[in-house]
């Protein structure tokens, strides 16, 4: 009797603890819908007047080279957090990328989807879709170049929100770095146009990648030799030091000498 007494307390105890853990709470969800819908009522009256409710540090700004910046964060109340890509051009922001969280609790996901439900749309699983603003714009090419990305994935990898940290891999599980992802998905359709496009990106990981895979297959842009020969030189002078990971590490390096590195390892890193 006394082990059925103590077993019985044991499992009241028990249930007593989830249920507390499993309370909602709703003062986290009162924060939540006031940030949520500050910053939607700011994107409405001016979409780039978004930034001061986003709160970035101006700290981690990334130089992209050619007047271009940004930054990435997020911020967020209570249960969930947004999570940003704003892109600068000489300070001034011109595009960004939003990226909002659901709350894991399901029994949130309806009051949720009803405070983002005037600037997001869902997805089947119930998960807010990013927002992009002047998407076209950034992926645009730099400077006077006029070919235009002939695909969205192509005009992806132009754009800064492709992942602007250059090489094959890192992280953990050392996975594949998210631009080679993004350029491994469309190089097998890229005319020599395309790679000469892609060194006028206003991405510097999009432009190196690009450049170590001209060196590596030279043949096939004699017609272009010139051209991207002088333009990667001019990348090169433009940003000097790049980003990269080495193992988890993100770091920085000499621009051409890791362009030099992957064109050599990149069989090694592929495995």
């Amino acid at each position: 009797m006394k082990t059925v007494t103590l077993l019985f307390t044991f499992l009241l105890i028990f249930s007593l603890a989830n249920a507390q853990e499993d309370k909602i709470e709703e003062s986290w969800v009162r924060d939540d819908s006031v940030f949520i819908a500050s910053y939607i009522k700011a994107y409405k009256a001016n979409p780039l007047k978004i930034e001061s409710y986003l709160q970035p540090d101006k700290k981690r700004r990334n130089d992209l080279g050619f007047g271009y910046s940004s930054i990435e964060g997020s911020m967020g109340k209570g249960y969930v957090t947004v999570f940003y890509h704003l892109v600068y051009f000489q300070d001034k922001l011109v595009s960004y990328r939003l990226s909002p969280q659901m709350p894991r609790d399901s029994r949130l996901t309806q009051r949720y989807k009803r405070f983002y439900s005037t600037l997001y749309r869902f997805n089947e699983k119930d998960q807010a879709v990013d927002l992009y603003i002047n998407f076209k714009d950034v992926a645009k090419p730099l400077d006077s170049f006029t070919r235009a990305p002939s695909t969205r994935a192509l005009a992806y990898l132009m754009t800064p929100f492709s992942g602007i940290v250059y090489g094959y891999r890192g992280g953990e599980g050392s996975t594949i770095l998210e631009n080679r992802a993004a350029f491994n998905f469309v190089k097998d359709k890229l005319t020599p146009e395309d790679y000469l496009m892609l060194l006028y990106s206003k991405n510097p990981a999009t432009r190196l990648t690009a450049a170590e895979n001209y060196y590596r297959n030279p043949e096939r842009f004699k017609k272009y030799k010139t051209e991207i020969d002088d333009r990667i030189k001019i990348i090169y002078s433009e940003l000097p030091e790049t980003q990269t990971m080495n193992g988890c590490i993100l770091t920085t390096d000499e621009t051409k000498k890791l362009v030099d590195f992957y064109l050599k390892e990149v069989k090694n890193y592929s495995k």
